[in-house]
């Protein structure tokens, strides 16, 4: 981003994206059977888990409200360009890819292509359930429904997860975070970021405290009430941020980088850190360590070089050229989740 004031909200989607790589390549290790999970992990990636994903709902939520004044005609391109268009392009990719090397741990079938695009898969279920939530926005400020009944409705709908009641479809994924993206349109509709920004220290020990007692309470993820601990771990990173982001040093230009590049990171990430695990295996190199630190580091940098040379040269492996879009700072954010 460009101005300091909202360094902070890439700081904090680079936190998050950091936390899915490094969970996302460990369960990749583990589910391929290279080694047993240990406790530490199981209670790191619980943790993790309860919050990484639903900071990017309420950051897109806060910054789907500065795009309030936009007509649905320019929201609808957005959706189209910045979110459903490398949606679709990259889980076409990466299935393909998969079904060609028959190299990963969830193997597809060509006849599985259809199905894949329509419910969503395995990483891509976040831009599926972000797809559909943002329809809800746009219809929402179509009929100019209120923030505090949208606000009402998200946590109608997360007290039927907690309650038990089951929705077909990625609905349930959609219940189970609206109320995250709908947290942060009210958050920006009252400015609260404003409020925290001036007694981060405090919100980010607090908010640490309470996800800590979440846990100590045995309350893992999974739990009907988890929402409890991914409001503090979205409290805790979303303070500790803003701490980092206002020292301006070389962590918050890389978090920052990183932030920046969330959604080209989100989506590349596993082809990449699949790919070294692969390699490696095939080096003989079964050590949980290597692998991990290895499929990080070639994740994260396969999957910014790609970025910056779509950037640079082609500019449409993560947005659809021909639809002429509307530069504005929530587009961005939107469209990196």
């Amino acid at each position: 981003m460009n101005s300091n004031r909202w360094l902070w909200a890439d700081v904090a989607k680079g936190l998050a994206i950091l936390l899915v790589i490094i969970n996302h390549t460990g369960e990749g290790i583990y589910n391929a059977g290279i080694a047993r999970r240990t406790t530490s992990w199981m209670h790191f990636h619980d943790i993790c888990y309860t919050f990484m994903v639903p900071v990017f709902f309420v950051l897109s939520g806060s910054f789907s409200q500065m795009s309030q004044k936009h007509t649905m005609r320019i929201r609808v391109r957005q959706l189209a360009s910045g979110l459903i268009y490398p949606y679709a392009l990259w889980s076409i990719i990466q299935a393909t890819l998969t079904i060609v090397t028959q190299a990963g741990n969830t193997r597809p079938e060509w006849s599985d292509l259809p199905g894949i695009l329509l419910n969503g898969w395995m990483q891509f279920w976040f831009l599926h359930c972000l797809v559909l939530i943002t329809i809800w926005d746009i219809l929402s400020r179509y009929f100019e429904v209120t923030i505090l009944a949208r606000l009402c409705a998200s946590f109608a709908l997360a007290v039927l997860m907690i309650i038990g009641i089951a929705l077909p479809w990625q609905l349930g994924a959609v219940a189970n975070h609206l109320v995250y993206y709908e947290v942060g349109v009210f958050l920006a509709s009252k400015m609260a970021f404003n409020v925290m920004m001036d007694r981060k220290h405090s919100f980010f020990l607090g908010s640490t405290a309470l996800l800590a007692a979440f846990y100590c309470a045995d309350a893992s993820y999974g739990n009907r009430f988890q929402i409890l601990g991914a409001l503090a771990g979205i409290v805790m990173i979303g303070a500790s941020s803003m701490i980092i982001a206002t020292r301006q040093g070389r962590i918050s230009k890389s978090l920052g980088f990183l932030g920046e590049y969330s959604l080209q990171i989100y989506v590349l990430h596993v082809i990449f850190a699949a790919g070294t695990r692969v390699f490696l295996l095939k080096m003989g190199i079964d050590s949980f360590s290597i692998q991990l630190w290895s499929g990080n580091l070639v994740g994260i940098g396969g999957s910014l070089a790609v970025a910056i040379i779509d950037k640079r040269y082609l500019g449409s492996l993560f947005r659809l050229p021909v639809i002429k879009m509307v530069k504005t700072g929530s587009q961005r954010m939107e469209s990196n989740g």
